[in-house]
């Protein structure tokens, strides 16, 4: 019985790390949004009870999206649970996950004996959960599982190891899932034109020198049909307080590099580390400034392309200009 159990568990490895460092299209329908305790709903099978909840309902784009699932014992007698087969799933057109490039835990790993009435709570920051994977949701409106599984193949503790065999109570197996609803929203600097929205986010408005400011920017394809989009195509712009782009190479730049193709729905992140892109980056005076985030690609650079990129969005779109303060 263990060698099924551990087979079981190195096929979800090998699965997992195939996906490893790539966000994996979950194309799924698109979610009405819900609010307030309609969103969440418990479940209950063999005296175990599964909740999950969300500080909030609303989140815009970059947020951490913080869920708790929190497992009840509401039977009789004493439940074996095992917190590695509890999982976080996403469901709506715009949610990506991300798996865990290491080797996963096993099975067993920090299994425990709930006692009857007894009520534990497991907390996912950021949707992610430690060595496994991790969910980044662009704007949409999403449903969040909190899933529970044990195959009936593992019958019972002692096909784990002798170290967890001297756990009291049934082994319980089965599915269980509770659900809760989320959506995500665009910031107001947000622009969308032509199947593309372009967004950008800061972590603060106000800084002093030498602090570095820090830019993310989001990309999301809203159209129905897949669009290809160049890394070096996306770029800042800050006016104001004596800003000055220096550069570290030579322009011009190569609009046709990074190529990435993105799916309905589905949003591809650039950071922007102290305002640096790879030719250069923005010095900053004392003073107030303007911020934009902004991607373009003309015809006459497109003309230079592979044929295989026919689906590359042209044309230029940018962001309303975040307010900064330099000090």
């Amino acid at each position: 019985m263990i060698k099924s159990a551990r087979r079981v568990w190195t096929r979800n490895a090998f699965t997992c790390g195939l996906l490893a460092t790539a966000l994996a299209g979950c194309a799924r329908e698109e979610l009405p949004p819900v609010s307030g305790e309609q969103a969440r709903t418990p479940a209950e099978a063999g005296g175990l009870l599964l909740e999950i909840n969300s500080p909030g309902t609303k989140y815009l784009i970059g947020d951490p999206v913080p869920v708790t699932v929190i497992v009840t014992n509401t039977g009789e007698e004493r439940l074996i649970f095992l917190p590695v087969r509890l999982n976080l799933f996403v469901e709506g057109k715009g949610a990506r996950q991300a798996c865990y490039a290491g080797s996963p835990l096993p099975p067993w790993k920090n299994a425990r004996s709930l006692s009857p009435g007894e009520r534990v709570e497991f907390r996912f920051k950021r949707l992610t959960k430690e060595f496994a994977y991790s969910w980044f949701l662009g704007p949409g409106a999403y449903r969040v599982n909190a899933r529970y599984s044990v195959p009936a193949a593992w019958s019972g503790i002692g096909t784990f190891p002798k170290e967890f065999q001297a756990l009291e109570g049934r082994f319980w197996t089965g599915k269980i899932e509770a659900k809760t609803r989320v959506t995500v929203r665009p910031t107001p600097y947000s622009v969308g034109s032509n199947g593309l929205r372009i967004d950008i986010r800061v972590p603060k408005t106000r800084y002093e020198i030498p602090e570095r400011v820090d830019a993310t920017v989001y990309l999301t394809n809203t159209g129905e049909k897949p669009l290809v989009l160049f890394g070096p195509s996306c770029r800042l712009r800050v006016e104001g307080a004596g800003a000055d782009y220096i550069y570290k190479t030579k322009p011009p730049f190569a609009p046709g590099c990074d190529p990435r193709t993105l799916a309905a729905g589905e949003t591809v992140i650039f950071r922007f580390s102290g305002l640096q892109d790879s030719h250069g980056g923005w010095q900053l005076l004392p003073g107030k400034c303007r911020l934009t985030a902004l991607y373009a690609l003309s015809e006459k650079h497109f003309r230079q392309f592979p044929a295989r990129w026919k689906n590359a969005w042209l044309g230029e779109i940018e962001t309303k200009p975040v307010p900064l303060e330099i000090k």
